[in-house]
Formats: structure tokens, C-alpha cells, sequence
């Protein structure tokens, strides 16, 4: 196998991680480790759009997880997932190879972090501020992985995504859409919005715990794996739509330093510097920055789990981590812990409680299973969907492309990844942000 031209073609495919972040995959791929994880735990509730793909597509999953682990060099792959999926786990058997192994987590949250899943499979831990390479190893999305295998034995780019459309809807699904897709056209495919709600709601991009407001003409994207829908009064979304003015300040009028943010904080259980009450207390008492709210990695425990106040020690720490950058400091802290938390193991959140804390039981049902892609009769496909630079266009308005299409480039030195026209069609806009196509 070629390295140098497999990594090519994964980058020339415009493949990402698809779980969250958009870490461009060929970059990840070009490391070497001796561990591959491919992140199957889909831990965020509500969501099914991992699960789905693992269904359907399970030996093109597992030979995306073996191109992984040769590109890397690494001595054994490990499917990471929920050991109560029993019948994916079965499935996934099938075609297992000698280098690869199933790991079966607990029904917890948040277990698909990728630092708490380097230490749940590897009891490795990465180091604060850290990435799981550190450590070698290389975790990769299961929705990655399929892309990975799609890219370098079928040449095709990334133009759909597995999407959960649930909550406040008629008809949840969770089908494969194509790229672009409004937001709006997914909400109607649904049934529309539940009728009690008399249009006063929101809609989250992702999962309920972490999560962005989205308007309903914003377009999937390679890392939108759930897309729902909840009243305007609901707690998560009064939380989101709070004035950073309002967050601190509640912090310092209410924040009662008990710790019980700290204690469920999964960052701080595996032996990082983590202390969300510390940084509570940085704004509500000492009225300093905390550097530590670098170490957060926003799961929401402390907001909707474990506080008795219903304070938002996560967005304190978002608030804090954007005043740190424009004063041009940076994460300062890059410690190895030596250990995890002794009580780690009775601090885990079982995934039913949360559902429970977190007012989600009316919407936790298990969606329809839409076989045919949604191709809707327009895009809207953004320049930008991973991290680094953002693609430049190389069509024009009345240009017409085809699907599969290169639309957008990134220049051959810089971190990025390119985009691709997810349907046939003519170009009506180009702008810097993103472009529209219709059929």
C-alpha cells in the first residue's frame, strides 16, 4: 500500500472527522501510533445516526478502521461502543480480522470523549491539553471510517452525512442526507414541528448536551450528526440562549462553591486539573481569569447533571476561555497526570439518569429508519466545515456541476479539506461563506 497516495486521495475526498470537531482525517492518518480507536460509542442521547451506519454499512466501517490502522502503522484497531448494542456488536463480529478487537463501554456519558475513551479502552491518559496522539493513539469517528473506506477503494467524496432528526417533531428519522440539506426541508421530512408548541421553539445542531442553536435555514454539514427540535422554554435552550453578561453574573451572585460540578467533572475524574468550582470561584470571588477553563471540554455535566443552582459552570468556562484568547493567552497547562480519581469508577453517569435530569424522556424514542437519502431540489453547502482554513471556490455562479464535483479547494500546504456538490445542478450564489446550487 502507498501511504503517500492513500492519504491523497482521503484528502482530495474531503474527508473529516465526522463526530464534532472536523479534524481534517488525513492529517490524523499521516501520524504514526499503535492504537487505532474508532469511536462507536455515540454517547450524546437522542442520537442514532452512528448506530444507523454501523447497521448498514458494518464491513465498510471495519475495512475503513483496517486502512486506518495500516496507514498508521498501528498493531491493533479497537471498536469502541456500548456493550448494550448487542445486536450491532454481534453483526460487527462478522468481520472482525485478527488485528482488530470489540471494546464494550458502559452506558454512560460522556464516554465518547476521546480522552475519557483512550482511558476507558487503553488506560492511557492523555495529558492536559493534550490529544490522544500524545499517547499514540489516533481515534477516528465510525462515521470517519466509512468515509476513509468510501474515499480510497470507491474514489468517492464526502457528500452526505447520517443524521438523527428528532425531539419536537412528528415523525423522528434518522436517514443519510445530503450536504447542504436546509434544516427546515429535514424539520417538514419529519412531519413538521408538533403542533402544541404553536411555533415556539428551537432547534440544536448535535446533541442535547453539547450542542449549537441553529436557525432553520442553516444547511447539514460533514459534522452535523443530529438535528432537534425543542420548545423555546426548555431548560437546554434557556441555558444556550443566556447573555455571557447574565452567565457571569449569576456565577457571582448564586455559585455556592459545593463542588459538585467538580466531582462529575469526567476531565477532572481522570486526573486533570479540571476544577469547575475553582473556576467559579475565579469570577464570582477573586474576579480573575482561571486558565484552567482551557482544560474544559464543555460536556455539560456540571450545567445539567450537578448543579443545585442550575448554573452553567460550562459556559462560565466558554466565557473565560474567549476573554483568555483575545487577550492573546494561551492553554498554559500541559501536565501528565500520574492517576486517575480513586472514585472514578462511581462517578460515571449512567446515561438513563441523565436523560432523566436533563427533561429529555419524552423525546428519548428510537427513530424511523429512512432507507433512500434525502436529495433536496437545493443546497446550501458552507466553505468551511473542519477545522483550518476554509475552502475557496473554484466554480461560478451559472456554472453547472454534477455530484461528486469539486466545488471548493484548499490550497495543497494548508490544513483543511476539500468540498464537493452534494446533488447535479446549477450554481446560483457564491459568497465567502458558502454556495448554493439547485437542481
Amino acid at each position: 500500500m502507498e501511504k503517500t497516495r492513500i492519504i491523497k486521495q482521503i484528502k482530495d475526498n474531503g474527508v473529516v472527522g465526522a463526530g464534532g470537531a472536523g479534524f481534517p482525517a488525513y492529517f490524523k492518518l499521516s501520524s504514526s501510533a499503535d492504537t487505532v480507536i474508532a469511536n462507536a460509542a455515540e454517547c450524546e442521547p437522542l442520537l442514532y445516526s452512528d448506530k444507523e451506519l454501523l447497521r448498514r454499512h458494518p464491513e465498510e466501517f471495519i475495512k475503513g478502521l483496517q486502512l486506518a490502522v495500516q496507514l498508521t502503522g498501528a498493531s491493533r484497531g479497537i471498536i469502541a461502543i456500548k456493550g448494550k448494542y448487542k445486536d450491532i456488536i454481534s453483526t460487527l463480529e462478522k468481520f472482525l480480522s485478527s488485528e482488530l478487537e470489540i471494546f464494550r463501554l458502559p452506558d454512560a456519558y460522556p464516554v465518547g470523549d476521546e480522552q475519557v475513551l483512550v482511558w476507558e479502552t487503553l488506560k492511557r491518559i492523555v495529558p492536559e491539553g493534550g490529544i490522544p496522539i500524545n499517547v499514540g493513539v489516533v481515534v477516528q469517528n465510525a462515521a470517519t471510517l466509512y468515509n476513509i473506506y468510501n474515499a480510497v477503494e470507491k474514489n468517492l467524496p464526502v457528500i452526505k452525512k447520517f443524521v438523527t432528526v428528532t425531539g419536537a417533531v412528528e415523525k423522528p428519522f434518522v436517514a443519510e442526507v445530503a450536504l447542504g440539506t436546509e434544516i427546515s426541508k429535514l424539520i417538514e421530512f419529519a412531519g413538521g414541528v408538533k403542533k402544541e408548541l404553536n411555533n415556539r421553539f428551537e432547534i440544536l445542531e448535535g446533541g442535547p448536551m453539547t450542542g449549537k442553536l441553529v436557525p432553520l435555514n442553516h444547511p447539514v454539514s460533514k459534522t452535523t450528526g443530529g438535528v432537534i427540535v425543542f420548545p423555546e422554554n426548555h431548560y437546554i435552550i434557556h441555558q444556550l440562549r443566556s447573555r455571557a453578561s447574565v452567565i457571569i453574573k449569576k456565577a457571582q451572585s448564586f455559585c455556592c462553591m459545593c463542588r459538585s460540578c467538580t466531582e462529575v467533572c469526567p476531565r477532572y475524574l481522570i486526573g486533570h486539573n479540571m476544577k469547575p468550582d475553582q473556576i467559579m470561584k475565579s469570577v464570582s470571588i477573586l474576579n480573575e481569569l482561571d486558565t484552567r477553563a482551557f482544560l474544559c471540554c464543555e460536556c455539560g455535566l456540571c450545567e445539567v447533571y450537578a448543579c443545585p443552582l442550575d448554573l452553567s459552570p460550562r459556559l462560565v468556562a466558554r466565557q473565560i476561555k474567549a476573554q483568555l484568547l483575545e487577550k492573546g493567552i494561551k492553554n498554559p497547562h500541559h501536565t501528565i497526570p500520574g492517576n486517575v480519581h480513586s472514585v472514578r469508577e462511581f462517578r460515571q453517569i449512567p446515561s438513563n439518569r441523565l436523560i432523566m435530569k436533563a427533561n429529555l424522556q419524552k423525546y428519548n424514542q428510537t427513530p424511523e429508519s429512512i432507507t433512500s437519502p434525502i436529495l433536496p431540489d437545493s443546497v446550501s453547502i458552507f466553505l468551511q466545515q473542519h477545522i483550518g482554513v476554509p475552502a475557496k471556490s473554484v466554480v461560478k455562479v451559472g456554472e453547472k456541476v454534477r455530484e461528486g464535483q469539486v466545488i471548493a479547494r484548499v490550497d495543497e500546504n494548508s490544513l483543511g479539506a476539500d468540498i464537493h456538490s452534494s446533488i447535479s445542478g446549477t450554481v446560483v450564489e457564491v459568497n465567502d461563506k458558502l454556495i448554493n446550487i439547485k437542481k
